[in-house]
């Protein structure tokens, strides 16, 4: 059974001395196969853009020998042992692998502990979901023709084709103000905001709106809506 086994030793010498030492030896039994306590990863919602990089650490019921792995279809990484040999690290570049946008990778930890048992438990494991694409918006506001006075104020509404990291901003060209933050609805993927035209002279004014979503992509498209 698994535990701390000390040997020693008995005998005389050819004219019959007794062996008289306390030398010994102790041997450890390790049948026990690790266990993986904890995944951690620096990415708050795993939902990763081709130019993220994102700190993976597993910490292991043991020390392990050198190096367990952290792998998925894609590919094998060695990891690299912290200043615990039960914890250790390894660094996922998007852009350095071919990984497919809009596809979900599960990733899995194999390693060996110090007497060899090895871990290979697939149930234990982290998911990161590639998103690469541009979300898109439409605008549409409270304004039924678009022609507006100083008094008015319009409310914009921003639907993106996804949902969006707070907060998308809003810009009025030749407002003379700073973009503006948006105001969240129940959906992620709406945001408004009360645009007035106080204080402006007579002309035409564009709205438009930036923002990313989730996974860090920008809105990079030209939708705009035009006061005059």
């Amino acid at each position: 059974a698994d535990g701390s086994y000390q040997v020693t030793v008995t005998g005389s010498d050819l004219v019959g001395n007794n062996y008289s030492g306390t030398d010994s030896l102790t041997i450890i039994i390790d049948n026990t196969v690790p266990t993986l306590l904890t995944i951690e990863d620096s990415d708050s919602d795993n939902l990763l853009n081709a130019n993220d990089t994102v700190v993976v650490t597993a910490t292991f019921s043991e020390a392990m020998t050198a190096t367990p792995t952290f792998k998925s279809a894609i590919t094998n990484w060695a990891m690299s042992q912290t200043s615990s040999p039960a914890v250790w690290t390894t660094t996922l570049d998007v852009n350095a692998y071919p990984f497919v946008d809009g596809t979900s990778y599960p990733f899995v930890f194999n390693g060996t502990d110090l007497a060899g048992n090895g871990y290979n438990n697939t149930t234990n494991s982290v998911t990161f979901v590639m998103d690469f694409t541009s979300p898109t918006v439409a605008l549409t506001d409270s304004d039924a023709d678009n022609f507006v006075s100083s008094a008015d104020t319009v409310k914009v509404t921003a639907t993106f084709s996804e949902g969006m990291q707070a907060t998308p901003t809003i810009l009025l060209l030749g407002g003379g103000l700073p973009a503006q933050e948006m105001t969240a609805t129940s959906s992620s993927a709406i945001w408004e905001y009360d645009l007035s035209f106080s204080g402006l002279s007579d002309g035409s004014y564009t709205a438009t709106v930036s923002g990313l979503d989730i996974a860090g992509n920008p809105y990079s498209s030209n939708t705009s809506v035009t006061f005059t």
